[in-house]
Formats: structure tokens, C-alpha cells, sequence
């Protein structure tokens, strides 16, 4: 029966670990290796026949009692014997050692009896000898426990079997002295039964939870090996997967590219109607569609392939905010929504390209998915976070789990192309996790959204100083004739500058510059 681990080691006593196979095998082997101690215990008994047939020639139990001792002795030298002679492998068969296991705790049983019986005839017969068989029994006992600890019901029973008789025969004589090593041995005998009992179980457990922990270390074992192989599958998959698409994208823009082409010719050189014209604005649509699709495609497949690379500098994230508000202000317009970007004067240590990427197309899901109010787009310098933020739809808890896998799309169960493909967002999640960018998101349904990245931002005072600086540098190279007039009666707001260049400006330019002691953001 197996027996799980944790409930064995909460009682471990009342645990029938000895109904495993594998444990009696292993105790067996146990037992085993104490039996060549018991040629000097025959030695021994030959010794004690002979004295005894000497002193009581006529005692016909004693002699009884020691020749089923010494013949017992016998058997279990042949019983190891026989078990010595077997094949290695047979004899550590767990389905093996079942009856050799009991042969050998039934001829233990046998051998402390006999024994017991012998002392208490010794002690009846022959008082002088008290102590010779108290020591005895007692050293002999001690042994065979030790030797059978790691079985319970040997361990337990053993004591009884070798202490009692003689325990008996001390409590007959009634006087002081017997009665207290009576009750010695009734106190020992119950302690070492205790003890036994809770000992072989310590000993048993151990040698279950060996096996146990071997079996499951050869399932985790074929597990990882599993694992190994479906791992590998699933990265070959993946990368014919990128490579097909990568080989698709690549052969399908170029025809696409001359229908682009064919249809931009056909769109200036026709003359059409109204009609027509709506038929050519659904073309281009479409067309648009189609390439903005290969494009996402093609990006995915790029960086799952591993062909994207990022080179990491510092730059002005302002350029970033300008260049983006170029490219979506007049889409944002067309629907009728603001896009502010708030200016900064903070350098980041990213990708420019690949940056560019991530928040493009953060910028484009928020204004596809807001239908009235805006976006704010932000350095948060406290928090060193670039946020994104819309007054949209907005996300719910469940979809945020899946927002970031391929063709997830908020609203649009009907798979409607118009609203978009659903690979912006899992764009942004590759490329994050390609540059280590963390990021993420904080959204309520019908209460807008907002996306972060948290980005490694170089001092804003260093890089105000290395502007200033650089500014100040090319200032000076101009002659004073040139600057004067253009920048003559003009107030110029200047957020900490130095007081030197302030000074200059005054002088030489006649300007009137006022320092802020606050950024205007």
C-alpha cells in the first residue's frame, strides 16, 4: 500500500510502512547484516552446554530449553547462509524477501524465548547465578534489539520475550532485592517496547520517502524530458511559422506594391463620378488595410525570428513627442479629439527606433479607441514612466489578462477590419520585452486607459546644462553685429539658465530675459 509522505511523517508509528515491497526489502537487508554476530553467540551456547552438562547431568528442561536454543542458532546460520549463496539481484527482489523476512523474525522470536526459558530454569536451579544471568540476559537483549530495532513487531516483543520469565521467578521470591529488579526489568521491558515501536517506524520512514523521492525525481525527470521535446517542437513551430510569414510578407508587398502603384495612376488620371469616387475611396481603404496588415505581420515575424536588434543611445524624448504629434494630430482632429503632448526636457537611454514603435502604436490604439474627449501623452518624471493616457472605452479586468496577445480586440467580436487587426498591442508587448522595457496598463470599462513604460531617464539638470551649454557655445560664435538687431527689444523667458548668459544677453542684445523658476508643465 502506498502511503503518502505527509501523513506518514504526522504518525509515523501508526504508519504500516511494512506493507511496502521496497521497505521489507531493505530491512531484510538490514537484518541480514547483523546475522554473523550470531556464530559467537553459538560458540558461546557450545561453551555453556558443555559446563552445564557437566553441573546438572539430569536437568532435563534446562537441557530441553538449551538444545532448542542451540538448535535454533543452527537455523539461523543456515538461513544466512542460504541467502548468502543467492544471486544479488534475486535476493533484493522486494517480492522476494517476504518470507525470508519472517523466517528470520519468527526464529528471533524463537531464539529470545528459548533464551528467556533457560534463564528462568538458571535462576530456579541455581540462585548463585542471579547475577551471571541478570547481566546476561541483559547484554544479550540489548543486542538483539539494537540488531531488530528497524523492524516495529520484533523490536517490540523481543523484551517481553527474554525478560519476563525471569521477571516472574524474582517477583516469586518476595523479598526486597528481587522485587526491585522485577520491577526494573517490567519498566525496561515496557520502554524498550515503546521505543522500539517509535524507532523502526523513524528508521522505516526514511527508507519510503527514498523511494518515493527516487520515483518522483524519474517522473520529474520524464516530465522535463517531455517538456524538452514539446519545447522544441513548439520552437521549430514557431519559427516556420515566422519564417513562412516573413517569406509571405516579403513576396506578397511586392505585387501589392504595384497595385498601390496602378491604382494611385488610375485614381489621378480617370474621370469619374460620385459614385465612382466612393468605390476608389473603399479601394484605398482596403488597400491601406492590407498593407498596414503585411507590415504588423512582417514586424511580429522580424522580431520573433530574432532579427531585430536593439541599439541602445540616449536622445531627447521631446523629438519623439513632436514627431508623433505630427503623425496622428490630424488623425486625432478628423474625429474630432485633442492630442497633447506635454513638453520635456527629459533624455532617455532606449532604442529610438524601437521606442518609437512601442509608443506609436500605443498612441494610435488610444486615439482609435476614443471617441470623444483626447490623449495625453506624458514624461512622468517622478515616477520615471512614459504614459499614455484616453478618455475611451476603456478596458475591463478580464480582457486586460489577453489585450497583449495576437488579434485581441476590445469590441469587435465580429472581427471587423476597420477597427483594426489587433497586433499594435502585441507588438508593443515583443518589443518591450526585447529592449527589457517594463511596462503595463490601468484601465476601467467607459473610463479610459492608461499605458506605461517605465524608461532609464539620464538628470533632467545635466541635460538642461549640456543644452544650455551647447546653445550658449554657438551664441557666442556670431558676431554681436548679427544678433543684435534680430533679437533687439525681444523678452525671452529662460528656465534655469545661468546667470552669465543671462547677463550677455542683456548686454549685448538688448533683450530683457526673465528666468522662470519653474518649468511650464
Amino acid at each position: 500500500m502506498s502511503l503518502p509522505l505527509s501523513s506518514a511523517s504526522k504518525s509515523p508509528i501508526k504508519s504500516d510502512l511494512m506493507q511496502d515491497a521496497r521497505v521489507r526489502a531493505v530491512i531484510k537487508e538490514n537484518l541480514y547484516r547483523g546475522m554473523l554476530v550470531r556464530p559467537i553467540i553459538v560458540t558461546a551456547t557450545v561453551i555453556m552446554f558443555w559446563y552445564l552438562l557437566e553441573v546438572w547431568p539430569n536437568n532435563l528442561r534446562l537441557m530441553l530449553a538449551l538444545g532448542i536454543w542451540g538448535t535454533n542458532s543452527i537455523l539461523y546460520l543456515a538461513l544466512h547462509f542460504y541467502h548468502r549463496f543467492q544471486d544479488m539481484d534475486k535476493r533484493q527482489l522486494p517480492e522476494a524477501s517476504s518470507m525470508y523476512l519472517k523466517l528470520l523474525v519468527l526464529n528471533c522470536w524463537i531464539d529470545c524465548a528459548a533464551l528467556g526459558f533457560v534463564g528462568l530454569l538458571i535462576t530456579i536451579e541455581r540462585p548463585d547465578f542471579e547475577s551471571m544471568v541478570v547481566i546476561g540476559l541483559i547484554m544479550y537483549m540489548f543486542s538483539a534489539f539494537i540488531k531488530n530495532i528497524s523492524y516495529a513487531t520484533a523490536s517490540r516483543f523481543l523484551p517481553a520475550l527474554v525478560f519476563m520469565p525471569v521477571t516472574i521467578a524474582f517477583l516469586m521470591r518476595g523479598d526486597v532485592a528481587h522485587i526491585i529488579i522485577a520491577v526494573y526489568f517490567i519498566i525496561s521491558t515496557f520502554s524498550l517496547s515503546v521505543y522500539g515501536a517509535s524507532a523502526a517506524a523513524a528508521i522505516q520512514l526514511p527508507i519510503k520517502q527514498q523511494y518515493e523521492i527516487a520515483k518522483q525525481n524519474e517522473a520529474l525527470s520524464q516530465l522535463t524530458k517531455q517538456l524538452s521535446i514539446e519545447r522544441d517542437r513548439a520552437d521549430a513551430a514557431n519559427a516556420a511559422k515566422s519564417h513562412f510569414f516573413t517569406a509571405a510578407s516579403h513576396d506578397a508587398r511586392q505585387p501589392l506594391q504595384a497595385i498601390s502603384l496602378l491604382f494611385d495612376g488610375f485614381k489621378m488620371s480617370s474621370q469619374t463620378n460620385l459614385q465612382d469616387k466612393k468605390i476608389i475611396e473603399k479601394i484605398e481603404v482596403n488597400l491601406n488595410a492590407i498593407r498596414h496588415l503585411f507590415d504588423r505581420v512582417l514586424d511580429i515575424s522580424r522580431i520573433d525570428s530574432g532579427h531585430v536588434t536593439p541599439e541602445i543611445k540616449n536622445f531627447s524624448l521631446q523629438k519623439l513627442f513632436n514627431k508623433l504629434d505630427a503623425q496622428f494630430g490630424e488623425l486625432a482632429a478628423s474625429k474630432g479629439l485633442w492630442l497633447h503632448f506635454v513638453p520635456t526636457a527629459a533624455w532617455v537611454e532606449h532604442d529610438s527606433e524601437l521606442l518609437d514603435r512601442i509608443v506609436s502604436n500605443l498612441v494610435h490604439n488610444a486615439v482609435k479607441y476614443t471617441q470623444t474627449g483626447g490623449v495625453w501623452v506624458a514624461w512622468r518624471q517622478a515616477r520615471g514612466r512614459l504614459e499614455i493616457r484616453d478618455s475611451g472605452i476603456g478596458i475591463s479586468s478580464g480582457e486586460q489578462a489577453t489585450i497583449f496577445n495576437e488579434f485581441a480586440q476590445v469590441n469587435n467580436p465580429a472581427r471587423n477590419n476597420d477597427a483594426g487587426l489587433g497586433l499594435g498591442l502585441s507588438i508593443v508587448k515583443r518589443l518591450a520585452e526585447l529592449t527589457q522595457t517594463p511596462f503595463g496598463l490601468r484601465s476601467q470599462k467607459n473610463m479610459g486607459s492608461t499605458f506605461w513604460l517605465e524608461l532609464n531617464a539620464k538628470p533632467l539638470q545635466n541635460n538642461l546644462l549640456n543644452a544650455q551649454q551647447t546653445a550658449l557655445n554657438n551664441f557666442t560664435k556670431v558676431p554681436a553685429a548679427k544678433m543684435e538687431k534680430p533679437l533687439a527689444g525681444l523678452t525671452i523667458f529662460m528656465w534655469k539658465i545661468t546667470l552669465n548668459y543671462a547677463t550677455y544677453l542683456n548686454n549685448r542684445c538688448s533683450t530683457q530675459v526673465l528666468l522662470l523658476r519653474r518649468a511650464l508643465i
